[in-house]
């Protein structure tokens, strides 16, 4: 369901969404490398978290200001669906973006593939 909310908006939920998923996967990154005593690697990934959070973090205070707020997921088998609301002055416009688990995982492969390079 797509409400009355304009484009750039979308992009920010997008984006929101892509990067809290990049911060997971170079957490559990991080600890493996820890685990297996790879400190140079695990250096360069503590960097990359950094440098990831601080993205999350203008895009989270851009959403915030919008008065836009992202619900936790909802998945099933092949979906992932993530509702989101903001608060206008005239009420709430309430949405909700499904992604496909597959395209996801590709999206996330190809952004991720910028670190390995």
């Amino acid at each position: 369901m797509r409400p009355n909310i304009p484009e750039e908006l979308y992009k920010q939920i997008d984006e929101k969404i892509y990067l809290d998923l990049e911060v997971h996967i170079l957490n559990k990154r991080f600890t493996k490398a820890e685990k297996e005593g790879n400190n140079g690697f695990a250096t360069y990934i503590e960097n990359l978290i950094i440098q990831t959070t601080n993205k999350r973090k203008e895009v989270n205070d851009l959403l915030k200001n919008e008065g836009v707020k992202i619900l936790d997921p909802v998945a099933d088998d092949d979906f992932v669906e993530y509702k989101f609301y903001q608060k206008k002055l005239g009420g709430i416009a309430e949405g909700s973006m499904r992604y496909w688990k597959p395209a996801m995982k590709l999206n996330l492969k190809n952004r991720m593939s910028v670190y390995w390079k």
